[in-house]
């Protein structure tokens, strides 16, 4: 088995990822809040429930602006308004640190051991061991010490009933689990409250990486089984903050802060975050009324919010001020390379050399993207800046290149809604710049995105937009799921392209089960120099930035390439 396949939950999430990043949201009214003394139009008057306004510790409370989650569990969490609480309610194993290295969490240890199974094909089999921190427990009260035995129920239950599942597709019995002819995560033993064991069908050096993702955080098994609905609406965590309350739907989540959280250096350092929810609008207004601490910008308020709160420090992931920080996010066309005029790979590079990424980067999401020449995108360790080199742009070239394959027009294929079309214009006129006619297609009209995925996984385009969203910070996660030949649609992965190369297979299944993080990453760059240098089996166009703005009040505040908040190290003080 290769890892990277991606079934039917991952498509989910993909809905999700568009969603977050290239639709406007649906405009909800927020629940009215006590009027701003600021000269920004005040929010209607104050009623009874929201009268946790009035309770707010000056100083005490971080708050947090957000659309309603669609649910604040692990096993459930999907988008990032989910991730967000889950991420303060809950820790996984290991966690990323500011620099995206793994670090200790609910694990305080880990350790791998590889063997040769005995078998015919002879796989290596690939067993990693987490030791729990030992006085850890949940908010529950009396404590209930986190165990082994949690994180197995947990992960199964995200198998088994939710869409995060596939985080786990390389651990032994997935499948079996996931397709109900198994009951259990075969592949993972709590061997003592206190070592969790975890035996992988195909090796992965990178797995501690892998399990730092929110959404494969432990719940207690006996909270789950007694009422999983009152559960979902007041979880039992085990990380820096403890649900206070039950979830007011469409209006807040209050969460405290735990006294006896053990997974970091400090206990956090504010009351209680609240996790104000609306829409992006209502959310930004009352961040520039003073009433929020942390807010995205919506659309078409970037160029002002610049102004009015401008970055303070380089990188665009700390507060105060707007954060821009690149996001994980890759926005390119992809190929049907098994048909023509696809392919041959000179004819998709000379499309490469006709697009005007620089346009493309100036002309949309208010300039907030970056110009893409590579595969991996930029936060993600081991990505490089400049891997593709047709992602020059040489229209001259790009003209003679199609003059003599005889490519006069093309039809690109996108989904409708999320300003695909205005990019797809864009590429339509550098094509006609270079004497190619550009026909568009997309899914039925009133169809979804599983029915344009449905377009691609047919092999019907060949060519077409598309867009990965790596979750965790992993060349793995960039390169696999879209160039390894066992990643095909018909595998239930996102290798569109229908790409096949033995020596790129070679170098990602040798990187996989490379532990030396030089050697591992080396093998990866070579991978990528051959299926996007060589092959140009996709053309990059841009990749993504935070568009979010963090108030002055929030010291030590870090948002990080996946969209989470270091809350439990935010100091709140008063303004100047």
């Amino acid at each position: 088995m290769v890892g990277g396949g991606v079934g039917p939950d991952r498509r989910r999430r993909l809905v999700g990822l568009g969603v977050a990043v290239l639709l406007v949201a649906a405009c909800r009214p927020e629940p009215p809040e006590a009027p701003s003394t600021t000269t920004v139009p005040p929010l209607p008057a104050v009623t009874a429930s929201e009268t946790v306004a009035a309770t707010e510790p000056a100083g005490g409370t971080f708050r947090y602006a957000l659309q309603e989650p669609a649910a604040i569990v692990p096993p459930l969490a999907t988008e990032p308004n989910s991730l967000a609480v889950v991420d303060a309610l809950f820790d996984s194993l290991t966690a990323y640190d500011h620099s995206l290295r793994v670090v200790e969490s609910a694990a305080i240890s880990w350790a791998v051991e590889t063997s040769t199974a005995a078998t015919a094909t002879a796989e290596t089999v690939t067993v990693w061991t987490f030791t729990l921190r030992p006085d850890a427990t949940f908010h529950d009260d009396p404590a209930t010490p986190v165990t082994a035995a949690d994180f197995k129920f947990s992960w199964e239950q995200a198998v088994t009933a939710g869409p995060v599942g596939y985080h786990l597709r390389d651990v032994e019995g997935y499948q079996a689990l996931r397709d109900g002819t198994a009951t259990v995560l075969a592949g993972v033993v709590a061997v003592d409250p206190h070592t969790l064991s975890v035996r992988l069908a195909h090796p992965r050096a990178d797995f501690p990486a892998v399990v730092a993702h929110p959404a494969l955080g432990p719940v207690p098994a006996g909270r789950w089984r007694a009422d999983e609905a009152a559960f979902r609406e007041q979880p039992v965590g085990n990380g820096p903050f403890r649900a206070g309350e039950p979830w007011v739907h469409d209006q807040f989540i209050r969460a405290d802060a735990f006294e006896g959280w053990r997974n970091g250096s400090v206990p956090p350092a504010i009351d209680e975050v609240i996790f104000r929810i609306s829409d992006p609008d209502t959310g930004y207004l009352a961040f520039q009324q003073g009433r929020r601490d942390f807010a995205t910008v919506p659309p078409g308020a970037l160029t002002s919010a610049l102004e009015d709160f401008p970055p303070t420090a380089r990188g665009g992931y700390r507060g105060p001020g707007v954060l821009l920080g690149p996001v994980p996010v890759l926005y390119f066309l992809g190929f049907n390379v098994t048909e023509p005029p696809f392919d041959e790979p000179e004819v998709r590079r000379a499309m490469s050399m006709a697009v005007n990424r620089q346009a493309l980067q100036e002309d949309n999401l208010e300039g907030n993207v970056l110009a893409a020449r590579a595969a991996v995108p930029p936060p993600i360790p081991g990505a490089r800046p400049n891997t593709c080199p047709a992602c020059a742009y040489d229209p001259a070239q790009a003209r003679r290149i199609f003059t003599e394959h005889g490519v006069s027009t093309v039809t690109l294929w996108f989904n409708r809604g999320g300003g695909h079309e205005d990019i797809a214009q864009q590429v339509r006129g550098n094509l006609a710049g270079v004497g190619v006619t550009v026909r568009f297609r997309s899914e039925p009209v009133n169809g979804t995105f599983s029915d344009y995925l449905d377009v691609l996984a047919a092999g019907e385009a060949g060519l077409f937009r598309f867009g990965w969203a790596p979750e965790n910070a992993t060349l793995h996660e960039a390169l696999v799921p879209l160039f390894h030949s066992r990643a095909t649609p018909g595998a239930g992965g996102q290798n569109y392209m229908r790409y096949a190369d033995a020596e790129v297979d070679a170098l990602l299944d040798a990187a996989d089960a490379t532990h030396g993080a030089a050697d591992r990453t080396r093998r990866y760059q070579q991978a990528e120099d051959i299926a996007l240098g060589r092959d140009q089996v996709i053309v990059p166009l841009f990749t993504y930035r935070h568009r979010a703005v963090a108030g002055e009040r929030a010291q030590n505040l870090v948002y990080n390439p996946f969209g989470l908040l270091n809350i439990e190290e935010i100091v709140l003080t008063e303004p100047e």
